[in-house]
């Protein structure tokens, strides 16, 4: 029990520290940006502040307002993390984990204008996704990133689920995700967490993932990791070739050999 409070303690002081950040840029803001995932969980009370651990805050900007964000985050203090392609840190103090935002310009091929965002009363220009996206992004992420549904990602739509207000959320987002060819991996996550759903005509790209998407939820399997995004994620593909080099190539190698996260 102690444990589990001291627990509580440090994800709410980690998670005040990043919504403080996030408010010193909103009152300098003078344009919207979105807040999406786990942070946008907090703030819609899906989660209470000490309850989802967070490490960093995702915020998903217009195109056009994209340098102006990187000023105003410049300008209080965050620097840009060298191996991080869209993320930035500010150090608070010694013993403090330093905050961090990731800005994306697309989130899972999604754009900002393509998500629909309902205002937050507590932000002047900071702007939270209705339910249905907050599923589909929650639901799709880990594995077309990372190649596996975890029980983080498990227990997030099952919030989402159990407490919206929108009682059409499923069908909603299964209209939504057919934009992007997401609709096999949002069913194959609703059947996992027990709702059922249909899919009326299968994309080539769906079709053809399914072998991987089936693997994707039951263990990590690291081939797993870079196979998904070449059937979703353009951006993370055309990037990867980009910077592939013999080193990097050494380096993927030996972790699917090893078949592990981290080495």
């Amino acid at each position: 029990m102690e444990n589990i409070k001291e627990q509580k303690k440090v994800v709410r002081l980690r998670n005040i520290l990043l919504f403080e950040a996030i408010r010193e840029v909103d009152n300098i803001l003078d344009f919207k940006i979105g807040i999406i995932k786990g942070a946008a969980l907090i703030i819609k009370g899906f989660y209470k502040i000490d309850e989802r651990e967070m490490s960093d805050i995702d915020i998903i900007v217009e195109e056009k307002n994209h340098h102006k964000l990187l000023e105003i985050i410049y300008k209080i203090g965050f620097n840009k993390i060298p191996d991080g392609r869209n993320s930035y840190y500010k150090l608070l103090h010694q013993k403090l984990p330093p905050v961090i935002f990731d800005i994306h310009r697309y989130f899972l091929n999604i754009s900002f204008n393509d998500f629909e965002f309902k205002k937050v009363y507590e932000f002047n220009n900071i702007f939270v996704p209705e339910d249905a996206w907050c599923l589909i992004t929650t639901a799709v992420h880990g594995i077309i990133n990372h190649g596996f549904f975890d029980k983080k990602d498990k227990e997030d739509v099952l919030k989402i689920l159990k407490h919206t207000d929108d009682e059409n959320i499923i069908e909603k987002a299964m209209e939504k995700a057919r934009k992007y060819n997401y609709q096999t991996i949002l069913k194959k996550v609703l059947e996992n967490c027990g709702y059922k759903t249909k899919i009326s005509k299968y994309t080539p790209i769906e079709y053809f993932s399914i072998p991987f998407l089936n693997l994707a939820f039951k263990k990590y399997f690291t081939l797993n990791e870079y196979i998904l995004p070449l059937f979703y994620n353009r951006n993370k593909t055309l990037e990867f070739f980009k910077n592939l080099s013999f080193k990097k190539i050494y380096r993927i190698f030996k972790k699917i050999i090893l078949n592990r996260k981290n080495f």
